[in-house]
């Protein structure tokens, strides 16, 4: 089970992400006032976020089977230096600082909202988020991204089984 979870892992997620962005995500968002944002522009920036969610996966799929890396453990590696996993780490970043980008710029924070991408469960039930508190997560995601890496290459990951 380990081995075909480390082989399909990103099959998995683009799956998951597919069934969480266009079955449970507008059921969830029905409930939400369309004043400020009408339902086909919600659709197309639906289509751009799921676009943006798979790519990491979309990108670790491509490594997998062109052979640069023999499955998704390998990106817990970036010591071993491997080009693949740079890759996906750079996309990861870049998607981070595009995320920042659209959110503080050009005003996603109320798409966000408005699609429910957010949804923070704490001891007493779901919370409201703001579009405050969407902007700060969209701040902190990209230094959280590199210091993701450094913590990464300093631990001590072992090389799993099939790990180049």
């Amino acid at each position: 089970m380990f081995e075909f979870i480390g082989q399909y892992l990103w099959a998995l997620c683009i799956g998951v992400t597919a069934f969480n962005v266009y079955v449970i995500g507008p059921s969830r968002a029905s409930a939400v006032s369309h004043d400020t944002v009408g339902v086909a522009e919600l659709q197309t920036v639906r289509n751009w976020v799921f676009g943006a969610m798979i790519l990491p996966w979309v990108v670790t799929g491509i490594a997998q089977v062109v052979g640069g890396v023999s499955n998704v453990w390998s990106l817990f590696r970036p010591r071993d230096l491997n080009p693949f996993v740079w890759s996906w780490y750079a996309v990861v970043f870049l998607l981070s600082c595009a995320f920042a980008y659209w959110v503080l710029v050009r005003g996603g924070a109320k798409y966000v909202l408005a699609l429910n991408l957010v949804r923070v469960s704490g001891l007493r039930g779901s919370v409201d988020v703001s579009e405050k508190w969407v902007k700060v997560f969209a701040v902190l995601w990209p230094p959280f991204s590199i210091g993701w890496v450094i913590l990464m290459w300093f631990m001590e990951i072992p090389d799993f089984p099939g790990a180049r």
